[in-house]
């Protein structure tokens, strides 16, 4: 990493190949040109290119992967040397060099993934010179290689909390490396991902704990620390109830189970979700309105069609095509066939799992089906023997199956997806599966949930039942914080759990319901 402080800060710099010298600006330009290239190429990958040795569409992300590595460096580079840029907050900077790029194929094979230290302390201490001197977390920052790096993060934790709750999304427990961190402090030398709810490592998407038009938060401070306890100001939006079984997965899982069959599953526990939140809004006066959009909002974690700041209800939407929504079709085609592979699928795995079952039994079976004599009609009437006993399983066995008639029609397999859209709205719909696909996709690893008052939403795979959704003021998303110990005298203290998307608090709704409600004190260890 300290090779990313030495490009930044240099006034001239030159690269050297051979006998080639570039100027910085000049390998800039051509990166930028290069690295548009391989975009195109990547995206018009024929079939043809499939018979060629070089190169191959690996070789291509594999180079897509290198140019985003470098230009986050030079990207740096022009905020502190360009006349008219702002020079980045020592987070921002942290969140750009400690946090894993998603985007590109292949980037944790090639170990492309983010910049390394061999000092986890070297996370901060190597980009420490970027920051503009105007950044108030810098007061806070002393560099002593006698301090743990426990220490060193949880110091620089407490100082970037105060003004940047959005830090605790930086805290993926399950990924930490270093021991005796507070649930809140991030651990900047693990593999840290980018926060569902963000464009980018740093780029907020939604404004959860912003009241825009409400005077809410007035007269409160910001949030505080004292030891190791972070005190922020916030609401309880409710108490998880039930959580989902099935985790979106973009790679097979352990059991072989192929991409879109566990895709299918989860969008199936979704629809479900949503129904029983129905069910809650009938009884219940203080439950979100849930309409038809939260099945698809939910599948794409409240981004929709849209990945761009401050995108409204109907950029997330999309257009209507003759009377439905654009990410209502794309969303239909998407559940059309991960249903036909998902079936296809389970047809194959029931027929060998029947094999594996019926076949010594049904031997057995036609055995006796070609004995006769009056010892064997005897031991059929009384029904006695094991033989018989398979005879007997095997003879219910088939008038059971048989009960529910074909599998699966040989029309409904030829049927296209989307097949019950018209053709203009179908032929929009496919455009727009592209973007709705990479939407879904960001939700790897996140799983549903369902509150009492029929709240529903993704929550990170650690949740369980009773963790409660919070919104904390200045935060981006809900939070998702888990009961730790409640201190003599009224003092509940919590444990951080993840990010969520709860739909209906994405974008401020929590200060128009709680108008009348005070916020309440969370205290994070």
């Amino acid at each position: 990493m300290w090779i990313v402080q030495e490009v930044c800060l240099s006034g001239s710099l030159h690269f050297v190949c051979g006998h080639s010298v570039w100027a910085a600006d000049q390998f800039e330009r051509i990166l930028l040109l290069f690295y548009l290239l391989l975009a195109h190429r990547a995206g018009n990958f024929t079939p043809e290119d499939l018979i060629n040795d070089y190169p191959q569409l690996d070789d291509i992300l594999l180079a897509i992967a290198i140019a985003r590595f470098l230009n986050r460096i030079f990207s740096t580079r022009r905020t502190i040397h360009r006349p008219g840029q702002t020079r980045m907050t020592l987070f921002q900077l942290l969140a750009k060099f400690n946090v894993v790029d998603g985007i590109t194929g292949l980037t944790e094979e090639h170990d492309m993934q983010k910049f390394r230290a061999g000092d986890a302390r070297d996370c901060c201490y190597s980009i420490i010179a970027l920051p503009g001197p105007d950044d108030p977390v810098m007061k806070h920052v002393t560099i002593s290689y006698e301090s743990s790096a426990q220490r060193v993060f949880t110091e620089l934790a407490e100082a970037i909390a105060v003004d940047v709750i959005d830090i605790l999304l930086f805290s993926q427990n399950a990924s930490k490396q270093l021991e005796a961190l507070p649930s809140w402090v991030p651990d900047w030398s693990s593999q840290l991902s980018s926060p569902y709810g963000y464009l980018d490592s740093s780029t907020p998407l939604f404004s959860s704990g912003h009241a825009k038009d409400s005077h809410i938060w007035d007269g409160g401070g910001g949030a505080c620390v004292e030891g190791s306890i972070l005190t922020v100001t916030g609401y309880s939006v409710d108490i998880i109830q039930r959580t989902g079984d099935y985790v979106y997965k973009v790679t097979g899982s352990e059991d072989n189970q192929p991409t879109h069959v566990s895709q299918h599953y989860f969008l199936s526990e979704i629809q479900l979700f949503c129904r029983l939140a129905r069910e809650i809004q009938l009884d219940s006066v203080e439950s979100p309105l849930c309409l038809d959009e939260v099945i698809w909002m939910m599948a794409t974690g409240g981004r929709g069609l849209a990945n761009s700041i401050g995108a409204g209800r109907d950029e997330r939407l999309g257009p209507e095509v003759k009377g439905i929504r654009l990410l209502d079709a794309a969303y239909q085609i998407c559940r059309q066939r991960l249903e036909r592979h998902t079936k296809s699928h389970e047809a194959v795995c029931w027929k060998l799992r029947q094999v594996d079952v019926l076949s010594p039994l049904e031997q057995r079976w036609a055995e006796l089906k070609r004995r006769s004599g009056l010892y064997w009609g005897l031991m059929y009437y009384l029904g006695t023997g094991t033989d018989w006993e398979a005879y007997t399983f095997c003879e219910k066995f088939h008038q059971y199956w048989e009960s529910f008639g074909p599998m699966a029609s040989k029309a409904a397999d030829d049927q296209q997806d989307g097949w019950n859209l018209e053709a203009e709205v179908r032929n929009e719909g496919l455009n727009a599966s592209g973007r709705l696909g990479r939407a879904m996709d960001i939700q790897q690893g996140r799983r549903c949930f369902l509150s009492p008052k029929g709240y529903v939403g993704l929550g990170p795979l650690e949740m369980q039942v009773g963790d409660v959704v919070v919104v904390l003021k200045g935060a981006s998303v809900p939070m998702v914080l888990r009961s730790y110990i409640a201190i003599p005298g009224g003092q509940q203290q919590y444990k951080y759990v993840g990010e969520a998307y709860c739909y209906g608090t994405m974008d401020g709704e929590v200060f128009q319901e709680r108008a009348r409600e005070r916020p309440v004190l969370f205290h994070i260890v």
